[in-house]
Formats: structure tokens, C-alpha cells, sequence
């Protein structure tokens, strides 16, 4: 198993970051703005095995209730984390609305929930819907000084058949450019071995975004433990490791 990380040229995050404030999507100096608003973009296709499936669902939990995990979120102030299990335009969504998780019980809530949530998208692979519809996620609510999506998922855009609704990922890319959401990407499997470039130049997308692969399922947990540190630490703390 390999697990390599990849971000984005700093000049790219940097013009990004810009155009985030030219557009609105800044950081409030509000107090009522919570610090990060973090929606897990989560891969339910038919690509993804029922034991697979399985394998990525418990991954987030375990990964959600790692110490480090809790440590990272306990020194990144208010913290929403939401998901979206996805597939294309013709499936529905499964949606857990964002939550608190830096205070109470929100977390163990969400991680439960996570668990008896339930299958229903199997169709296709639809990651420009997921990236949209994690975006109109990201963007409701209180506002938010970081607003991060992170995709998961074991293949590229299906391309046929596609189905009636279809939205590109480049028009979701847009989409989220023009808000100043970050898009990360977690790819996994080792059959497409240009999975992890197409993750890096197709998917992820604003300031300081970065892609991580992981080659099988059996590393995926520590993979997404490590992806949600990286994204749940302010940035100049993780820039620092």
C-alpha cells in the first residue's frame, strides 16, 4: 500500500485564494462565523462492492474517532462536519446535514448516523454532482471562515452512459472556485494508475488543496485519518509538519 499526498503549486492556491476574496468567499471577521465548515463528499457508486463499501464506512469512523483526529478538531475552534454519500444525477443523495463537532455529543452523533445511514446512490460516477452538492452544503448556514470539501472515491467521471441530469465537473469546479470552497480528493485502488493525476488536475481545486492516494482499500483508514488532520488544522499549523 502507498498513501502520497500532492498539493496544489503555491502560486495556483495563491491566485485562488485571492479570487475567494474578490468574490465574497473571505473569511468574516464575525464573531457569529464558525472557523471551518467540512462536508465529506463520500463515494456510494456502483463501482464500490457492498465489502467495500463497508471498508469505507468504517474507515471514517474509526478515523473520526481517532485521538489525533479529536486533538485536531479541539485546537481548530467551531467546527461543522457534514456528509454527502454520492453517485450521479439519477441516484439520490444520502445527506447528513453539518453539525457541531467540537462541542457535546455532535461527533458520536455523526458518526452513528454515518453508520445507519443506509445505501442509496449506486448508479454511476458522478463526481462533478458530488462536488456541487456538497458546495450548496458548504455554503448554507452560518458563515464560515474555511469551507472544505473532501471527495473520496475509486475512479474518474463516468463518461457512458451518462444520465439525464448530467454536471460536469468542470462546471461544479467552477462553481466552487467562485464561492472560495477548498476541494480535496482522496483517491484509491492501483487498476487505474493515473487515478491520483486525474484526482490532482481534474478534482481538487482552492486554496491550499491537495490530492492523496491510496493504492487498496485495507490502507484506507489511516488515509482519511491523516486527510481529515491535514484539513481540520488551521493551515498554517499543518503547513508546519
Amino acid at each position: 500500500m502507498t498513501d502520497t499526498v500532492h498539493s496544489l503549486p503555491r502560486p495556483i492556491a495563491a491566485i485562488m485564494a485571492l479570487a475567494g476574496l474578490c468574490l465574497g468567499g473571505a473569511p468574516s471577521a464575525s464573531a457569529a462565523c464558525i472557523d471551518l465548515r467540512l462536508i465529506l463528499a463520500i463515494d456510494s457508486s456502483g463501482s464500490i462492492d457492498a465489502a467495500e463499501y463497508a471498508l469505507q464506512i468504517e474507515g471514517y469512523a474509526l478515523a473520526l474517532r481517532d485521538p489525533r483526529v479529536l486533538r485536531a478538531i479541539d485546537g481548530a475552534g467551531q467546527v461543522e462536519i457534514g456528509v454527502i454519500l454520492w453517485a450521479d444525477n439519477d441516484t439520490p443523495l444520502v445527506v447528513l446535514p453539518p453539525r457541531r463537532v467540537d462541542e457535546g455529543d455532535g461527533l458520536e452523533t455523526l458518526v452513528q448516523d454515518l453508520a445507519t445511514s443506509g445505501r442509496a446512490a449506486q448508479g454511476s460516477t458522478g463526481i462533478g454532482r458530488a462536488i456541487d452538492a456538497a458546495a450548496t452544503l458548504a455554503d448554507q448556514g452560518a458563515c464560515a471562515r474555511r469551507r472544505v470539501i473532501d471527495v473520496s472515491g475509486d475512479g474518474r467521471e463516468s463518461r457512458r452512459p451518462r444520465p439525464v441530469s448530467f454536471l460536469p465537473l468542470w462546471l461544479a469546479r467552477q462553481r466552487v472556485q467562485a464561492l472560495g470552497i477548498t476541494v480535496n480528493g482522496l483517491s484509491i485502488g492501483g487498476e487505474d494508475r493515473m487515478i491520483r493525476d486525474y484526482y490532482l488536475n481534474e478534482v481538487i481545486t482552492g486554496p491550499d488543496a491537495f490530492a492523496m492516494h491510496v493504492d487498496d482499500w485495507t490502507g484506507f483508514a489511516v488515509a482519511i485519518r491523516d486527510k481529515l488532520m491535514r484539513e481540520i488544522r488551521l493551515p498554517q499549523m499543518a503547513s508546519a509538519d
